[in-house]
């Protein structure tokens, strides 16, 4: 195997376990349903590496849509179980919750 970093200077073999990029990746394949576990270069890893932190950044994006959406139901929720009175002064006190509504109609 040719280095990718020695070769920008000259084609070198890599020197594997010597190389401070030589490391062991273990875990799923996120472009499939097998297991890797191999040692290899660092750089040679980087593609799918990418690939898994771009599928682990969008679970966490919907996780935390989901949790928003729920926390903004239960507030709307909680105003509307409110008297009339103490939604007006809530109102008053809180420009914020003018956002949802005054019984959570606009969610």
């Amino acid at each position: 195997m040719i280095c990718p970093l020695l070769s920008a200077l000259r084609k070198q073999d890599c020197v594997e376990a010597k190389c401070r990029f030589w490391t062991h990746l273990l875990g799923r394949n996120p472009q499939g349903d097998g297991v890797v576990d191999k040692f290899g270069c660092a750089i040679e890893f980087l593609p799918i590496l990418l690939v898994e932190n771009a599928q682990m950044i969008r679970q966490t994006a919907a996780s935390t849509d989901k949790v928003a959406n729920q926390v903004q139901k239960s507030r709307a929720e909680f105003i509307g179980a409110l008297s009339t009175d103490a939604q007006k002064r809530l109102l008053d006190a809180d420009p914020h919750v003018k956002q949802i509504g005054r019984t959570g109609d606009n969610l």
